[in-house]
């Protein structure tokens, strides 16, 4: 640029230049050019003055590592986001927890994500209700990856409360956890609820598949072979198909169903 060819260059230019190599970096980062905005936003970052544009460039920075699967760069990135003098006054503050969060998320640091999403949430005012929605979701996830079960059913039902786009998994997720804290009549009834309530959710066949083993657990066979017979018409092309059907064949053949039994089981093979 013709800013970069001079010698001697004012504040007032700088300023300029770092202004400008932000809003190149941002129309790149728009067009998903994101190795392309990281270079603009490392010029951008050569002339610091305004900490605005820099706590900008900084978060940006980040964001487009993140989208390029670079986890341990965007949360380097974002730790230099929290060093800027003032950061608090930038347009990207309170979107900096939530994408902490999940840049930890993504590399299994549930602990450390856990504290992101909670601070992310704290200023809910300022917080757009899709994204206040996907940060409960993610802290309910980061409770239950931790095993600290209850902690993530309050997350979930706070979702599920919300009649939000995230209720059919967070009915699933909260019902898995109420399994594994040994709530299983809970669970149960949960999975029913939501199978009724989101027939045409992407978890329809889990939902079922984990109705099943619960009724299995509670040593409620009939219903338990129903809803596997169910799945495997339903659902044939399921995750849990050869499970299905294993635990089919298993509960015909302690029915003394032998026959059926062995013709269910022949499909495995």
């Amino acid at each position: 640029s013709l800013i970069e060819q001079m010698d001697v260059k004012s504040e007032e230019i700088n300023e300029v230049y770092q202004k400008v190599c932000l809003n190149n970096g941002i129309e790149l980062f728009n067009n998903k050019q994101y190795s392309q905005a990281i270079s603009l936003f490392n010029k951008s970052l050569k002339q610091p003055l305004d900490n605005n544009l820099t706590s900008s460039a900084y978060y940006l920075k980040s964001e487009s590592y993140y989208r390029m699967g670079n986890y341990a760069k965007a949360v380097n990135e974002l730790n230099s986001f929290y060093s800027v003098p003032s950061n608090e006054k930038s347009e990207y503050h309170n979107l900096a927890d939530y994408s902490m969060g999940y840049c930890l998320f993504k590399q299994k640091k549930y602990t450390l994500a856990k504290k992101y999403f909670n601070n992310s949430l704290k200023d809910v005012i300022k917080m757009d209700k899709d994204l206040k929605i996907d940060a409960t979701t993610r802290l309910g996830d980061c409770y239950y990856m931790s095993k600290e079960y209850s902690d993530a059913i309050e997350q979930y039902s706070s979702v599920i409360a919300n009649k939000s786009t995230n209720a059919d998994y967070c009915s699933y997720q909260k019902a898995m956890a109420l399994g594994a804290i040994g709530k299983h009549k809970e669970k149960a009834s949960l999975l029913s609820s939501a199978i009724k309530s989101y027939p045409n959710s992407t978890y329809i066949s889990s939902m079922n598949f984990e109705l099943a083993n619960t009724y299995l657990a509670l040593d409620e066979n009939e219903k338990a072979l129903e809803t596997y017979q169910d799945i495997l018409t339903k659902y044939p092309n399921s995750n849990s198909t050869k499970e299905t059907l294993g635990k089919v064949g298993m509960l015909q053949y302690k029915n003394g169903q032998e026959d059926k039994a062995l013709k269910t089981l022949d499909k495995l093979v």
